[in-house]
């Protein structure tokens, strides 16, 4: 005969109703006793080092997880300002996966509204393609390939950008 003394009434009665002769025994735990603090207590002290070792874990990977969110955030605001400096007035693109007339650009900027809210309409070509250097064979793929004309060089607005259209319209 086997005796089970337990704190769980499912581990009780899964033990009662075995086939095997056992007695189990539930004894209801009331709360915290003092045997049970004075575990914990001995518990703690004597695996200190172990404690100390996770706590100081937890305490540096929670640094480096909340750094990289710092850092994270501030590099997807660097970004983002660096894109927004980079578009320069543009604030709306129209594009399509085919090409449109180019008087269409014309065409919205004649409209009313347009004109009121002092904004400008430049048409260009936008492609994807491929660059190959001619010396060395160097190649670079998926480049923009933009085709603007004069009114895309006056949305510069500092003098210094890096957009100026070189003479004769070839680059």
């Amino acid at each position: 005969m086997f005796i089970l003394v337990t704190h769980s009434h499912s581990l009780a009665e899964q033990f009662a109703g075995s086939t095997r002769s056992w007695t189990a025994v539930f004894r209801p735990c009331s709360g915290d006793t003092g045997a049970q603090t004075n575990l914990y207590r001995r518990s703690l002290a004597y695996h200190w080092r172990t404690h100390l070792a996770t706590t100081l874990c937890v305490a540096t990977a929670a640094a480096v997880l909340t750094g990289a969110l710092l850092v994270g955030d501030s590099m997807r605001g660097s970004l983002r300002e660096m894109a927004i400096r980079r578009l320069g007035p543009v604030d709306h693109a129209l594009t399509a996966g085919r090409f449109f007339p180019e008087d269409l650009a014309r065409r919205i900027a004649s409209d009313g509204q347009f004109k009121e809210s002092d904004a400008r309409a430049c048409p260009l070509i936008l492609v994807q393609g491929a660059a190959e250097h001619a010396d060395s064979g160097a190649r670079a793929n998926r480049i923009n390939i933009l085709g603007v004309g004069d009114e895309f060089c006056d949305l510069a607005e500092f003098p210094t950008h890096s957009a100026t259209c070189p003479a004769a319209r070839q680059w």
